[in-house]
Parts: C-alpha cells; structure tokens; sequence
C-alpha cells in the first residue's frame, strides 16, 4: 500500500514540476515559438516521451507543426494538416483526447515520412481549447507500446489548457505590438509626408508607407488627370508591383497597357465608391482575386485628387483579407496623404509659375539684348552672322554648344552654309567653358559686340565644315528645307533613323540629336538656324526650340537690314568702279587707238629689217663675230613683232570663233610646246586634267594663247630657283574650271590690284599685256576668271567657262 501511495505520490510531484516548468516558461520570453519548443522538451522529460510536439490551427493551412522534440528538424513549418485528417486532425475536429498504444493501426493514421514518425508506437493527442474552440494540439509519443495513466492524461490536458493561455496573450502581445508597429509606421509616413514638398518624392514615400503599414504585397498611386478624369498611375512599391497591378486592376480590359509608371485607367466604375469616402475592396469581377485589392480616396477639401491602392495575396483571415484596424489606418494615411499631395501640387505649381516667369523673362532680355547688338553693326553683315550664331552658343545666351547658319540664295533654289561657331573638339569645348567660367561676364549685348570685332581664328575645321553645306531646297527629302517650307522648328532626336536628314549632313554634324529653326523676317524665311550639344550631350527641350524659334525670328530681321545694307554697298561700290572703268576705258580707248597706230607705223620697217637681218643671218659664217650681232638683231625683232602684235590684238575687238572641242586637247597641244622651256627652269609640272571635262564650245587658237600666257607667266615667277605647276581642270556644276598653281612667291599687294590693268608690268621687258588679254578673252567666253595671292607661297588662278558657250 505504501508503494502504491509513494509512486500516486511521485506522479503528483512530476505533475506539479511539470505545471510548474510551464508556469515558469509562460512568464518568460513573448516568443511565442520560443516558449513552444521550450514546453515540448519540458513535457518529454517530464512525461518520459520519446518525442512531443505542438501543431496549432492557421486560419488559411489548417493544422501546421510549431514545436518538436523528436520528430525531424525540418518538419517544423512545413508539415500541414487539414482538421479531421490524421489522429491529429481528428482531436482538434472532435475537440478531446484520442490515446491509443499502436498508431500505425489506429484507422485515422496518417503517414508524414518528413516527421520520422514511423519509429513511434503510442500517441496521446490532446486538443489545445480556448471559450470551446480549438486553437491547436499537442501529442506525446513513445517508441514502445505503451499505457498512459489517467493521472498523465488529465495532466496532459491541464498543460493543454495552460498552452491555450499561453498562446492567447502572445496572439494578444503579437496583435497590440502590430498595432504600436502601425502607429509608429503611420506617424513616421505622416512625418515625413507633412515634411516634403516635391511631388515625385512625396508620392514614393507614401506608396512605400502604404505597402509597409500593413505589409501588402505592392501598393501604387494615381492622381487625377483632371483634363480627362483619368487616373495616372504615378508609383508602384513592392516586387513586380508593376505586372500585379496589371493582372489585379485591369479594368479597362486586356487591351489596355497598364504596365508602367504613366499607365491611365478608366474608374468610371469605381469613382461613385472612392467619391464617396468610403475604400473599394474589389475592383475585379475575378472571383480567384476578389477582395485582395483596395484602394482608398485622395481626398483634399472634397476635392478627388487620386487614389491610394494596396494589393494582398494572402488573406488576413478567413473572413477578410484586411482587417478593420488595417482600414482604418490606411483610412488615416489617405487622409494625411491627400493634404500633402494638394498642398505639394499647389507648391508645384507655384514653382512652376515662377519658373516661367523668370524663364520668360530671361529670353526677353536675351532677345533684346541679341537685337540690340545686332543693330549695332547693321552695315556689316558678317559681324552680324557672328552676333546671331555668339548668342545662340553663349552660356548666357541660349547655351547650344555649336550653331550652324545656313541662307537662300538670291532665287530660293539652295540653302548655303554661311557660317558656323563652336568648338572643333571636345577638349577645346572644356577649354572654352573652363575659361568662360574663370572670367567677369559683361553684360550680353556688350560681350556679342566685343566678340564680334575680334578677327576669327585662322583655321576653323568647324566653320570650314558650315561653309561646305549646301542643299537644293527639296521639303520632301531635306530636314532643313521642311524648316524653310513649314516655317517652323524642328528637334530632331534621332537623326540616324529620321527619313528627313540627309546621310552626308549627318556625316558631317557627327552628332545624334539637333534641332532647326527658321530666321523669318515677317513672313519670309531667309534660312534655317541649326544648333546641337555635341560635346555636353545635354537634351534640347521643346523650351529651348521654342526659345530658338522666337531667336529665329529676331534675328532674321537683324540679318535682312544687314544684308539689304550690304548690298546697297555693292552696289555703291559697283557704281563707283563703273564710273571709273569709263572714264578708264575713255582713256584707254584713245590710248589703243594711239598705240595701235603707233604699232603700225613701227611694224612696216620693222618686218624688212627683220628679214633681212635673217638673210644676214643665214650668209654669215659660223666662225664670223658679225654672225652673233645679227642673230641679237634676229631675237629682238622677233621679240618686238610679238610685242606689236599683242598690241594690236588688244586693241582691237577680237571676236572668238567657237567651235566643239576638248580644253584638255588645248592644254595639252601648249604644254608638249613649252615643255623644253619648263623642263629648261627646272619646273614639276603636274597636269590633273579631269575625265569629266565634256566637249564644249571654245575658241582653239584664243584659248591656247590664254594657257600660253598663263604657263609663261608661271615659268617667268619661278625662273630663278624653279618649283611647281599644278595644272588641273574638272567640271562643277554646269561649268569648267580651270586652276594654274605655281610657287613662284606670289605677288605684292600693290601688283595683285593692278595685275589685268593694261600696260602694268613688273617684268623688265614686259608690255603688260599678257594678262588683260587673257581676261578679255575668258570674258568674250562668257566665262569669269578668279586670282588668290598667296603672298610668299605662289599664285592659284582660276579659270571658270560655261559647259555650252554657243
């Protein structure tokens, strides 16, 4: 009796321990996990189990294993029960203890092969109740078979019914810390809202708050167009927020693209809800995603700004996927959001107001100033082309890295590259706007005018490159000739892909991006303005195309009255020299008359003298001293014969004769002629005689003497110390040009002005005659000759002739 009474008495002490070991473990840690395992290994010891564990009821997986001495590590969290499946699941639908020695056989026997559960033999699975509702279990196990007392049993309920409690206020501390986690979430979001003025950020930092307060899936929020009444998505939080709105909100249907920040939606269907301050919860006729999406009013003075929406996947419980609290506080953040964002927009538009003040401003200043300038050297038309393209590229200006200006010619066919400014490099534009920034800034009108009087840089690939463009004015093909057409700017983002810009003027800008404007003076378009940031990369924005179009037009009027100036000078100028090569030709025409009848009395002695000095010459001896007297005799009349004949030829109106023909034939007749004579002063001839040059209408025998005279004066400049003759002809544009290049110095300034002047020669026994003739003769042509003087370095003339002189 004592035995029995001393073993009822250990059972008791064990209970005790045991309710003790609980006791002491629910007072600890608010882990609520923590306190699972801890009271799974207590009640093995306890209890003299091979293995315990705790599963608890998830509103969503049913039964799910929480705590486990004995079973394998990685069960926990994995392994799911539904209520009624298993012994397990049959204690929590059943709500009491099932015990049974051998579980394998027991009909309600589910295998988990993830527990390792097939070691064991007996199994007690008490239900963990709370207010007569089951909120999980807990199961003993042994390896052997084996027979639990009523006393373990009972004690194994009461450690049951300790759990529920335990369970019950880390439910309750979980739920109240959530809530202090909301409220501090919501209090900071309101914070930080209340604090920031910039559209963009402010709506970030309330999609993020949003999603964080109750831990959705992805949040986003629109605004109100309220032109269209559309709703604009404007952010997204959350991964792949983008692709679940599309998937969970697609109201307007699957055609509609709402796969992005911009993307606009039709809420017709839900305005009349979110107007009424009150959250839609479904905006889906999907029943698999019904009530995972809400979204709430922004609301500000009764006013609908947008809307603030948050998705979820998983349900908060079985009855909803948010929870009263959770409204409330997105209630409460929509509230405070809807203020901040009205209070931000009219911050917005404010700024923006002034910003275009100011801007507006700043381009009226500029346009004065730039017109201002301009005016001042109205006379002179190319300081202002420089003035235009300076106030396009200064940082003060207009602030494009380089400009182009392009203008029609007289009859509006062609537009022609007249000037460009910019740099030629990338290291050269940091060198200008380094040393731009370092100097003093006077003001815009003073610096375009300073600028303008100081001489160009001696070479300027840049402006050689603006120089060269030259376009037949075609809307249908030319980028620049739709400016002109159209009259209206241009931003051309794209060039490669653009149908409009040409290959070659692409080649050249070597840039990506441009834009163009028209120079209008009323309604007239004198030409086009092109700009690019080459070097900055800096986008044009359609302000700054607007602002070049209004330049455009200023400046236009700028460069008409200079040009109407410059051409009223011309033709001063051409008066002026009319009046002058009248009274020349006066003088000159009763000095041919003089000459030629002075030639002619001098030629009727001159050619017996010239014969019979010839004879005289012939009947001498070699050896005989007279023999070398009459061969000077011989030369000189020889010599002045050419001279009267030249006179002669001059004076007189010498009529071409045309006839079909090659100018190379020409020119290559003249040289197998002077050959030995150039060959003699150790001259390089070179001949580029083009492939190109057509049969044409000239006169043989004038056009030779012309090449005759060119190449004698070449080998004259360069007999000393020899050098070179470049010869070359090619066809340009329905006309023939030929070039005589040689490196015979050059000549003064004072011999270049006066070089086709008749009788003025520098040559010791020159007549001056030459090179008027050769002008006269290219003129009977119809043809224009061209002079460059590179003084010190040689002479370039050039001859141009019509294709067709018939």
């Amino acid at each position: 009796m004592k035995t029995a009474m001393e073993a009822l008495g250990q059972v008791l002490e064990d209970k005790l321990d045991l309710i003790r070991g609980v006791c002491k473990i629910a007072n600890s840690s608010p882990d609520l996990k923590q306190r699972l395992q801890m009271i799974v290994n207590l009640v093995s010891e306890k209890l003299q189990a091979d293995c315990c564990s705790v599963f608890l009821l998830d509103d969503f997986s049913g039964l799910v294993l929480k705590a486990s001495k004995g079973l394998h590590p990685d069960s926990v969290d994995q392994v799911k029960l539904k209520v009624g499946e298993g012994i397990t699941g049959t204690a929590v639908a059943e709500k009491k203890t099932i015990f049974t020695r051998n579980a394998p056989s027991h009909p309600k026997y589910v295998y988990l092969p993830i527990t390792g559960e097939e070691q064991f033999q007996s199994i007690i699975s008490t239900p963990i109740l709370s207010d007569g509702e089951c909120i999980g279990v807990i199961n003993v196990h042994t390896k052997d078979q084996r027979d639990f007392s009523p006393v373990e049993i009972q004690t194994l309920e009461t450690l049951a019914g300790q759990l529920s409690g335990i369970i019950k206020i880390s439910y309750l501390y979980e739920k109240n810390a959530g809530s202090l986690r909301e409220l501090s979430l919501i209090q900071e979001t309101g914070r930080k809202i209340s604090s920031i003025l910039t559209v963009p950020e402010l709506i970030n930092a309330i999609t993020q708050g949003c999603r964080e307060i109750i831990q959705a899936d992805c949040s986003a929020l629109w605004l109100r167009d309220e032109s269209s009444g559309e709703f604009i998505k404007k952010c997204s939080a959350g991964p792949d927020a983008d692709s679940q709105m599309k998937q969970h909100f697609d109201i307007c249907g699957p055609d509609h693209n709402v796969s992005g920040h911009g993307c606009r939606v039709d809420v017709s269907s839900i305005l009349p809800v979110i107007s009424g301050l009150k959250p839609k919860i479904t905006c889906s006729l999907d029943e698999e995603i019904r009530g995972k999406y809400c979204c709430f009013p922004l609301l500000s003075q009764s006013n609908l700004l947008g809307m603030l929406s948050v998705y979820r996947e998983k349900p908060h419980s079985r009855i909803s996927h948010y929870s009263e609290s959770e409204m409330r506080l997105l209630a409460l953040l929509a509230s405070q959001a809807g203020l901040a964002i009205d209070n931000a927009l009219t911050h917005d538009r404010l700024k923006n107001l002034n910003e275009k003040s100011l801007s507006h401003l700043r381009e009226l200043n500029i346009l004065y100033e730039a017109t201002q300038a301009m005016g001042t050297n109205m006379m002179n038309l190319d300081k202002c082309l420089r003035m235009a393209l300076n106030a396009v590229t200064v940082g003060d200006g207009l602030g494009f890295n380089r400009a182009i200006l392009l203008l029609l010619n007289d009859d509006g066919s062609m537009l022609q590259g007249m000037m460009g400014v910019g740099p030629d490099s990338a290291r050269e534009a940091g060198e200008i706007w380094e040393r731009v920034s370092r100097q003093k800034k006077p003001d815009l009108s003073e610096w375009l005018i300073q600028n303008a009087e100081e001489p160009l840089k001696k070479k300027s690939y840049f402006n050689d490159l603006a120089k060269s463009l030259r376009f037949p004015v075609n809307p249908a093909e030319c980028i620049l000739s739709r400016t002109i057409a159209e009259k209206k700017p241009f931003n051309v983002k794209n060039a490669a892909n653009d149908k409009y810009v040409k290959k070659d003027l692409l080649v050249k800008l070597g840039c990506r991006s441009f834009a163009t404007a028209p120079l209008m003076a009323g309604e007239k378009a004198l030409g086009v303005i092109l700009v690019d940031n080459l070097y900055s990369g800096a986008p044009i924005t359609d302000s700054d195309l607007q602002f070049l179009s209004h330049f455009g037009s200023q400046a236009g009027w700028a460069i008409q009255n200079s040009s109407i100036f410059t051409k009223l000078e011309e033709v001063n100028k051409d008066l002026f020299l009319t009046q002058k090569r009248l009274s020349d030709s006066e003088h000159f025409a009763v000095l041919g008359e003089l000459s030629a009848e002075i030639a002619h009395e001098i030629k009727n002695p001159l050619v017996p003298i010239g014969g019979f000095a010839r004879r005289l010459f012939h009947k001498l001896e070699k050896e005989s001293p007279s023999r070398k007297y009459a061969r000077i005799i011989v030369d000189e009349v020889a010599r002045l014969e050419l001279l009267l004949s030249n006179v002669l030829n001059y004076s007189k109106k010498i009529e071409p004769v045309f006839s079909p023909g090659n100018l190379n034939k020409a020119i290559e007749d003249i040289i197998h002629l002077m050959k030995e004579d150039i060959e003699e002063n150790n001259i390089r001839l070179i001949c580029n005689l083009g492939n190109d040059v057509p049969d044409t209408y000239f006169d043989p025998n004038q056009m030779k003497q012309v090449v005759s005279n060119l190449v004698s004066n070449a080998i004259e400049s360069m007999a000393e110390a020899g050098g070179e003759l470049k010869i070359s002809t090619f066809r340009d544009d329905g006309h023939v040009i030929l070039k005589f290049a040689d490196t015979g110095g050059g000549m003064s300034e004072d011999t270049a002005k006066n070089m086709f002047n008749p009788f003025f020669t520098t040559k010791k026994y020159g007549t001056g005659i030459g090179l008027p003739l050769v002008k006269k003769i290219v003129e009977n042509h119809k043809g224009k000759i061209g002079v460059e003087n590179l003084a010190g370095t040689g002479l370039i003339l050039t001859l141009i002739l019509p294709c067709e002189t018939k």
